[in-house]
């Protein structure tokens, strides 16, 4: 960096008058010597003088800092006078804070000595600071104090961000030149490998410097690597990184890893724009024309040419051969093995040879992981395709079609055990049309019982399920209040929303919904009616397909001046067995157990219900054979941690009277009514477990 020298005529014309002040106030023949020597420009003899005279006496600050100013004048050929000169800065400084000017001069003295030593450049950014504290600096001084911090910046990054305040600086008072822009945006992308902000900053500044004057081309390919960081959160920096990249290889053609990075970087805004998977191809190609490229690398491009492949078949050859250059160099997964064999089969609806390479690769898949039902049958069927021609290939269809199933193809057996294998994939509707054709292929030809395909009709309804709504009164429910009470009526209504594909995956389940609730009947005479309405929202996750654990959170919103306002967490947990209607038998054993944890966050209050129920379900045909009956005994309470008796436990029998309804011939029922009834003996001394219990509920 050059350092600009400051004119000190001013400060030499005020130093000879101070010293001619001094003169006439006492008399110093050393000092009067001193100011004599400046003016006849001979700077050693004056610093020799200044030195001797405050070896004697105590100097003034004005005598301190004129000394400095004439040990800077020498240091600029001379750098121990800078140190001198620095020296007596400091001592003048240490009696009384310097002016501006002072502090930036020496800062520019500290600045030159700093090109051989950091420490120097350091003194020289607490000078300028000092400086700028007292008066703003100029644009140029702004710079010089950036490039000082950004050569300290190379061993520590605070220096670096004190650059970018003094760039910022600068460029506020005076457009910089393209340089200038140019080495702030490597300053902020140093910063940036920490902080996107400065990737964003960078990029700006290399803008503002290609605007001034074009770049070089390895200043383009680092403008497009710091859009390229940025990119893996933003497809529109991915889409600026290739312009730099362009740019930089117009100038220069690039080096292998370049290309490969723009490449993946094009490849990344492929998943939405063929039109840049193309893009990527090109560079994956410039890549491997300089270096053959890396397993991975060529498997990378044969995935991207693979998407293309689904509209053009140039693609998918193209991509055949960039898999068997990955697998030459490194066996492939079973995953990889399986694509190339699906890119093949396509080709081979047109040209049988490429049905024979995805066998081959569907073997080599298989060796590697078990395929699916559904993936031996493709296979199956391409080794059929090929047999037309050349009969020895039905071996390998037979042999792929028992790997794939183990009964007649297209037997309901086999379209269930499809749709079990899109369910588990989280393709539902897929799922859904293999159930569809199961229930029909069995009506026609049986191969499972009405239990099985009652089963596999509740698979489908749990899957299409998409919105619904649960009614339900209760008596004796004190709906979490905390006082000991019973005799309380309170009644609800939920809407709840399953959304396709995240709603049901295989078994978990998510839901947002919202509901409202309220005390309908207080028989100790408490509030009841519009002043107790509640209403929330929320959502619940279901995260384990084989156990029915349920996370909740939910924002309750007052509806009534006795509602709350709060927000309730909950964790619930329940196990059952027979709670479905059942297709055949005309009884069966009924058992469900429920619990959960409920935290108010504003009223840091925990509530901890549970419930078990054990008793016989009977179907009474004779009215309906979904009408159910379920004398029961049950034992139920909660832990309230904001109720004078926390622990409430009652026991006692019950009767349930529960009506299915709303069937179809590929669903089983949706919904439900529910009548309960309780009475309650209790176990501990809280009133609130003893007494009748009574809940009706409707669930659509």
């Amino acid at each position: 960096m050059k350092v600009h020298a400051r004119p000190t005529c001013i400060a030499i014309a005020l130093g000879i008058a101070a010293g001619s002040a001094c003169a006439q106030g006492e008399p110093d023949r050393l000092l009067e010597s001193c100011y004599a020597h400046i003016r006849a420009g001979d700077d050693k003899g004056a610093l020799q003088l200044f030195e001797t005279s405050f070896a004697r006496r105590r100097a003034t600050p004005r005598q301190y800092v004129d000394a400095a100013y004439t040990a800077h004048r020498l240091g600029q050929n001379d750098p121990a006078y800078d140190k001198q000169a620095l020296r007596l800065f400091e001592s003048s400084f240490a009696q009384q804070p310097g002016t501006a000017r002072q502090y930036v001069d020496a800062a520019y003295t500290a600045c030159r000595l700093g090109e051989n030593d950091p420490a120097y450049d350091r003194q020289a950014l607490q000078l300028f600071e000092a400086s700028f504290a007292r008066h703003a600096g100029t644009a140029l001084e702004y710079i010089d104090a950036a490039y000082i911090a950004r050569r300290l910046g190379d061993s520590d990054p605070a220096y670096d961000r004190q650059a970018m305040r003094f760039f910022e600086a600068s460029f506020a008072l005076q457009p910089g030149t393209a340089l200038q822009y140019v080495d702030a945006a490597y300053t902020a992308r140093r910063l940036g490998k920490n902080d996107p902000a400065y990737d964003k900053l960078a990029l700006r500044y290399f803008d503002a410097s290609f605007a001034l004057q074009p770049g070089t081309a390895l200043q383009y390919v680092d403008a497009a690597y710091t859009a390229r960081r940025l990119g893996e959160n933003d497809p529109a920096y991915d889409k600026l990184a290739l312009r730099y990249f362009d740019a930089s290889f117009a100038l220069q053609p690039g080096t292998a890893l370049q290309y490969v990075d723009a490449a993946y970087t094009a490849r990344r805004l492929g998943n939405s724009d063929p039109a840049y998977d193309k893009l990527a191809l090109r560079y994956f190609d410039a890549s491997f024309a300089l270096q053959p490229g890396t397993a991975l690398q060529y498997v990378d491009a044969a995935y991207t040419a693979r998407r293309l492949g689904q509209n053009d078949p140039a693609y998918d050859e193209l991509a055949l051969r960039y898999f068997e250059a990955s697998f030459a160099l490194q066996p492939g997964t079973a995953q990889q093995y399986l694509d190339a064999a699906y890119t093949a089969r396509r080709l081979g609806e047109r040209d049988p040879a490429y049905d024979k390479l995805s066998l081959r690769l569907f073997d080599a898949s298989f060796a590697v992981q078990p395929g699916t039902a559904h993936q031996y049958l493709d296979a199956a069927y391409t080794a059929r395709r090929v047999g037309r021609d050349y009969p020895a290939y039905e071996k390998d269809a037979l042999r792929y079609f028992a790997a794939g199933f183990t009964r007649q193809h297209e037997s309901a057996l086999e379209y269930a055990d499809a749709a079990y294998t899109a369910r588990g994939l989280g393709e539902n509707e897929l799922a859904d049309r293999f159930f569809h054709d199961s229930i029909d292929a069995n009506a026609q030809a049986p191969q499972y019982d009405a239990e099985q395909a009652y089963a596999y009709r509740r698979a489908v309804d749990d899957a299409e399920r998409r919105v619904g709504a649960i009614v339900n009164v209760a008596y004796q429910s004190g709906g979490f209040r905390p006082q000991e009470t019973i005799g309380i009526l309170q009644g609800g209504t939920e809407v709840y929303w399953q959304p396709p594909k995240i709603g049901y995956d295989n078994g978990r389940i998510f839901q947002v919904f919202a509901r409202q609730y309220s005390t309908l009947y207080d028989r100790s005479g408490g509030i009841t009616g519009l002043p107790t309405l509640q209403w929330s929202v929320g959502a619940r996750y279901k995260p384990l397909s084989s156990q029915n654990l349920v996370f909740t959170a939910e924002k309750l919103m007052t509806g009534g001046r006795y509602a709350y306002d709060d927000w309730l967490f909950r964790v619930g947990y329940s196990i059952d067995g027979g709670i479905d209607l059942h297709p055949v038998k005309p009884d069966w054993t009924t058992w469900q157990f429920y619990t959960e944890s409920a935290y108010f966050v504003r009223q840091q209050r925990l509530v901890q219900p549970v419930e078990l129920r054990y008793g016989h379900s009977w179907r009474i045909d004779s009215i309906s054979s979904h009408l159910v009956m379920f004398p029961h005994a049950a034992i139920a309470g909660d832990y309230d941690t904001r109720a004078l008796h926390k622990l409430a436990l009652g026991i006692g029998p019950g009767i349930g009277v529960r009506y299915w309804f709303r069937e179809s011939a590929y669903r089983a029922p949706a919904s439900w009514i529910d009548l309960d009834v309780q009475y309650r003996v209790r176990l501990t001394d809280a009133d609130r477990a003893k007494g009748l219990v009574v809940r009706a509920t409707l669930w659509f």
